[in-house]
């Protein structure tokens, strides 16, 4: 997570086996910072510049993907995922 000045700036959620695989899963940006490098800032503290390690994502809304190919991500050949069942919503306890 990206802070100055008491405020969330922006924040990268990412999975690590902290030897050679990791999984950025999302970086947001609050909209008052955006294109001031701070998300590419975050991908690289979770990255480094470890040449071995692997990375994955998932690109999931329009644009997101140039944002990414800058940074050294690039889209495979074969993708393969299995989605887990969701959950039914359940209503939250009344008081």
């Amino acid at each position: 997570m990206a802070v100055g000045q008491g405020e969330a700036l922006a924040l990268l959620r990412a999975l690590s086996d902290g030897m050679s695989n990791g999984h950025v899963s999302m970086v947001v940006v609050a909209q008052a910072h955006c294109g001031r490098r701070i998300g590419s800032a975050l991908v690289r503290a979770a990255m480094g510049d470890e040449a071995r390690l692997a990375g994955a994502l998932r690109a999931g809304r329009g644009g997101v993907s140039v944002f990414y190919e800058k940074r050294g991500f690039t889209a495979p050949e074969v993708a393969m995922e299995r989605c887990g069942a969701r959950m039914p919503r359940t209503a939250p306890p009344s008081n």
